[in-house]
């Protein structure tokens, strides 16, 4: 399909070992429906590989810019990425998800209608290593997040993958700080303090599940879990600073991270064993949030994780294979070809 837009985009691909995924997310970006009018730069920055990765880039040519840089994290390496980009849109895509044909039509659609859109957003179809779709099914999110919504604890947002930027409004939360080695795309989000924005219900890409389950793994892994536990310390700082320069105190808000960071406080604590401290800080929490329905899940499942952090892990994980068991079981044919259905 043509059209007549005038954007220029950057994707920004930052990788680590992951030669034999990257091929697929690459040849994605060189097949979208653009037409020539539209110019699409493509820059990879391999963050320390040891794989195959770069010979399976260089054989892209001058098709895509590549820059090797010491393993240093997701944050350095969309930092540089960002530094090189000459793109009016930025777009990340990690190095093992890929796009539908339509994405960069439709997100240079969204931007080129409201220049106050400083990010754009859609979902992402969980795939399984052989590309059978997980999860298809979404609640559809509000058309336009503003900075009340996102206070409010209203906000609902796709990982790296499925967000793109206008580039003079993400370059006020530049650079990334070089601590979140991971989880950089959850500091992305502050972008929401300088302008709206705008959620396109669609699907327009594949995110891999590789069969293990990320936070699980972070649950069982104490030391992992404290890193954790810091890199959204350091997001929060950020928030601060944006919200000090409003006149707004941080405990006045419902913003979701507040509410992570606290349920993985309370399951180190447990996990350490320190259950007593645990247990206070779920009644500090219990005490600011009150019992309404949007939290009594939560409370049962930390009070289990005080418990013993190792049944609040399998129990997790558990839940988790039902969930994606059900999704897989329950998904029409129709929502089964998300990917050349959507219009």
């Amino acid at each position: 399909m043509k059209n007549s837009l005038n954007e220029t985009f950057s994707v920004i691909i930052a990788t680590y070992n992951y030669g034999r995924f990257i091929k697929k997310a690459i040849e994605s970006i060189l097949e979208q429906d653009l037409t020539s009018a539209v110019s699409v730069e493509i820059i990879v920055v391999d963050d320390g590989s040891t794989d195959n990765t770069a010979s399976v880039v260089e054989n892209f040519g001058s098709k895509v810019k590549y820059i090797y840089q010491k393993n240093r994290g997701q944050a350095a390496a969309f930092n540089v990425g960002f530094s090189v980009a000459s793109g009016d849109i930025i777009a990340f895509l990690d190095s093992d998800d890929y796009w539908l044909p339509e994405k960069l039509r439709l997100v240079a659609e969204v931007f080129k209608k409201d220049p106050e859109i400083g990010m754009a957003q859609h979902f992402m179809c969980e795939v399984d290593i052989n590309d059978n779709p997980i999860k298809a099914v979404f609640e559809p999110r509000k058309e336009y997040y503003c900075l009340g919504d996102y206070l409010a604890g209203k906000t609902s947002f796709t990982g790296t993958s499925g967000l793109a930027f206008r580039k003079k409004y993400l370059e006020k939360i530049m650079p990334i700080p070089e601590e979140l080695f991971y989880c950089a795309d959850e500091y992305l989000y502050n972008i929401i303090f300088y302008s709206k924005i705008y959620s396109l219900n669609k699907i327009l890409g594949m995110k891999k599940n590789h069969g293990n389950n990320w936070f699980a793994n972070t649950l069982g892994n104490t030391k992992r879990l404290e890193n954790h536990v810091k890199v959204r310390k350091v997001i929060l700082e950020k928030i601060k600073e944006e919200l000090t320069k409003k006149d707004i105190r941080i405990a006045d808000t419902n913003i979701y991270l507040l509410t992570e960071l606290a349920k993985e406080e309370i399951i180190l604590y447990s996990a350490t064993g320190r259950k007593i401290k645990g247990l206070r800080k779920l009644l500090e929490f219990i005490s600011k949030k009150g019992f309404s329905m949007r939290y009594i899940k939560m409370y049962i499942s930390l009070i289990i994780a005080i418990i013993s952090a190792s049944l609040y892990s399998k129990l997790y994980v558990l839940y988790s294979k039902l969930v994606v068991s059900f999704n897989a079981d329950s998904m029409s044919g129709e929502i089964c070809r998300c990917r050349w259905r959507n219009k």
